[in-house]
């Protein structure tokens, strides 16, 4: 069995790669990558969670990152989430980099 296919086992949640394709829309694509990967946060189970976008071309032909910076604030403004202290890092040695994003409920404040 791969990794992969492990992890699935392990983890309930639906894999991202699945549903990227249901949602032309780049703001709808976006909404669904935040809802998935601050579920927690949103339910109240967490009071923060570390949200990563990266700056790749996905399976499913857009890049997360370009799609944050035109819509990600405006986004959060809708929701009860609140963005801060956001970072970049290097991912690998063709120097792809990944924003990550402390998401939190607005009012709650939490360290993730």
């Amino acid at each position: 069995m791969s990794y992969s296919a492990a992890a699935a086992e392990k983890d309930p949640r639906p894999l991202w790669s699945r549903l990227a394709e249901r949602f032309p829309n780049e703001k709808e694509h976006l909404a669904t990558y935040v809802a998935l990967e601050t579920a927690e946060v949103l339910a109240e189970a967490k009071p923060a969670s570390l949200l990563s976008i990266p700056n790749r071309e996905r399976a499913c032909g857009r890049n997360l990152n370009s799609i944050w910076k035109e819509h990600g604030h405006e986004l959060l403004a809708d929701t009860p989430l609140h963005a801060k202290n956001s970072y970049y890092t290097y991912t690998d040695k063709d120097c792809h980099y990944q924003k990550t994003v402390h998401i939190s409920r607005i009012g709650k404040e939490g360290n993730a």
